[in-house]
């Protein structure tokens, strides 16, 4: 199969992922408030670090998706469209990463 392809099938298949997992993503950063009701966690910059991360993840999802499309057929830039496909997963992964020092 050609290159070219395969980046198209594997956006398509990214973007529809990331599409179904925007609501329940959405929910997730809309309850990382309740990481700061706990004493003192409010001083601790790994709390901070991990809401953003958490708020970062919808956002990436809304802009990652049209931005991928956008980059693929029309500005025929292919390996940047799937690096910018896989923006919410490198969100995910760091919100994991600080999980582990917030808490």
């Amino acid at each position: 199969m050609h290159k070219i392809k395969i980046i198209k099938i594997i956006i398509i298949i990214c973007n529809i992922v990331f599409a179904l997992l925007f609501f329940p993503l959405s929910f997730v950063a809309l309850m990382s408030g309740m990481i700061f009701d706990a004493p003192g966690a409010e001083d601790n910059i790994y709390n901070f670090i991990f809401a953003y991360s958490l708020w970062g993840i919808p956002l990436s999802i809304f802009f990652s998706i049209p931005a991928s499309a956008i980059l693929y057929k029309y500005k025929k830039k292919y390996n940047i469209a799937l690096l910018v496909t896989f923006m919410p997963l490198l969100m995910i992964i760091f919100s994991f990463i600080f999980l582990f020092f917030a808490f």
